[in-house]
């Protein structure tokens, strides 16, 4: 499975990346991003099976990131990860997949 970390905590993204090798030797890390612009290039140009993404982060969030991933039919699972115990995260969330 190939998998792209996009969250703009480095230790966060450092250690779900580094996590990911130690619990699959199928899991594959594409690539990872501090924020979501860079995540959106990051997914299109590498068409992973799963992106896992913070909700909050500069220049793009990452439900707006997500929008984009959908409406571009690029085909991947997602995990959004969220500190924030605001619904409406969690609606948005789902209802983009």
């Amino acid at each position: 499975m190939r998998i792209v970390v996009v969250e703009d905590e480095t230790p966060i993204r450092e250690g779900l990346s580094k996590i990911l090798g130690k619990l699959s030797d199928s899991y594959e890390l594409t690539g990872k991003a501090e924020n979501g612009a860079k995540g959106l290039e990051l997914v299109r140009n590498t068409r992973p099976d799963l992106v896992i993404l913070d909700i909050r982060m500069p220049d793009m969030d990452g439900l707006t990131m997500l929008e984009h991933i959908r409406e571009e039919k690029i085909n991947c699972k997602a995990i959004v990860l969220s500190a924030y115990s605001d619904f409406d995260y969690a609606k948005r969330a789902i209802e983009l997949g």
